[in-house]
């Protein structure tokens, strides 16, 4: 687009100098004597001026021409440029909103698996495994969001950071308690096993570890709580975002259900 605006401003610089130079010059039309008296009655005629006007309108029209087609494609470029502009926009926000989603389900499935059964249970930590989730590859590209740092809502960037290492936290969260949980069975031992029921008596070297097993048990739930809060609440309001800027084009957002679950709706 810089290219065919500086194509603009050179094809009406270069009229003009012709322009200037036309009239500085003007072409005479000289009629041929063929005796005296037509030489003498050519003589007392002044110089002919039709050519130069002929040329000056030629010329006129030329420079019009280019200018318009300058200026056409200069249009052409600004509306190619804004499209791409608002597709990459649009993009940018739906990939943020399907990294973020992406997020929530892993952990969601975390919590509906491992940690939802034994939620109200006394000595939880003693009751839940080791549990492994793997982790999603969906990471949200901040350059792409960038734009975002000039609308209505700035710090809407900083708002999905925060929700993207909340669960990371929470991913971290299973690993230690997963650590603490190894380091309980590795430094501990079975004195009782009832075979029937599947319930043991274990016998506990070191209670550090045990309090540990506690403190990262209640510290993984919380975390897991925290990150669906904040992940649902920056996906939503990507979609207000989305919305104030493109109103008809297509965002996600999570809805509460009846059932009182949360699904995805665009």
């Amino acid at each position: 687009m810089k290219t065919t605006l500086l194509a603009l401003i050179l094809s009406v610089f270069l009229g003009l100098s012709m322009m200037a130079q036309q009239r500085a010059f003007p072409t005479a039309t000289s009629i041929p004597a063929t005796n005296s008296a037509n030489a003498n009655a050519a003589a007392a005629m002044p110089p002919a001026t039709a050519g130069a006007g002929g040329s000056l309108f030629v010329l006129l029209t030329a420079l019009f021409g280019a200018i318009i087609g300058a200026f056409t494609a200069y249009l052409c470029d600004w509306l190619k440029e804004g499209r791409k502009k608002r597709k990459d926009q649009h993009g940018a926000i739906m990939r943020t909103q399907l990294a973020l989603i992406s997020q929530f389900n892993t952990i969601d499935n975390l919590e509906k698996q491992f940690l939802e059964p034994f939620r109200q249970e006394p000595e939880r930590e003693l009751k839940l495994i080791s549990f492994v989730m793997h982790d999603t590859n969906l990471r949200v590209n901040y350059d792409a969001i960038a734009f975002l740092l000039e609308t209505k809502n700035p710090t809407l960037v900083l708002e999905v950071h925060a929700a993207e290492q909340s669960y990371l936290a929470a991913m971290d969260a299973l690993n230690l308690r997963n650590e603490a949980y190894e380091r309980l069975h590795s430094n501990s031992s079975v004195e009782s096993l009832n075979r029937q029921t599947g319930q043991a008596t274990i016998v506990v070297k070191d209670p550090r570890n045990l309090k540990l097993l506690k403190d990262t048990t209640d510290s993984l739930y919380t975390s897991v709580a925290r990150a669906k809060e904040r992940l649902t609440k920056h996906v939503n309001e990507l979609y207000n975002v989305g919305k104030l800027l493109y109103p008809k084009r297509t965002f996600l957002q999570f809805e509460e259900k009846r059932e009182e679950h949360i699904g995805v709706t665009s």
